[in-house]
C-alpha cells in the first residue's frame, strides 16, 4: 500500500503543476480526480497481486461481459 501511496503523491502533484497554472481551481480538482482514478485503475496493472482486483473492477464497469 505504500507503493501506491508514493505514487499518488507525485502524480497528485505533478498534475497539480501543469494544470492550476492553467485552470485553477477547477483543474485542482480535476488533477484529484485524476489520481484517484490512477492510483486505483492504472497502478493495479502494474503489481501482480492486484491484477485480479483490475479484473474484477472491469467487469463491475464495463457494459460487456469478459470471459474469464
Amino acid at each position: 500500500m505504500k507503493k501506491r501511496s508514493i505514487f499518488g503523491v507525485f502524480a497528485n502533484v505533478g498534475l497539480n503543476f501543469l494544470l492550476i497554472p492553467l485552470y485553477g481551481a477547477i483543474g485542482a480538482a480535476f488533477s484529484t480526480l485524476a489520481t484517484l482514478f490512477i492510483i486505483y485503475y492504472v497502478y493495479d496493472l502494474f503489481d501482480k497481486e492486484l491484477w485480479k482486483f483490475y479484473k474484477l473492477k472491469l467487469k463491475c464497469f464495463l457494459p460487456i461481459n469478459l470471459k474469464e
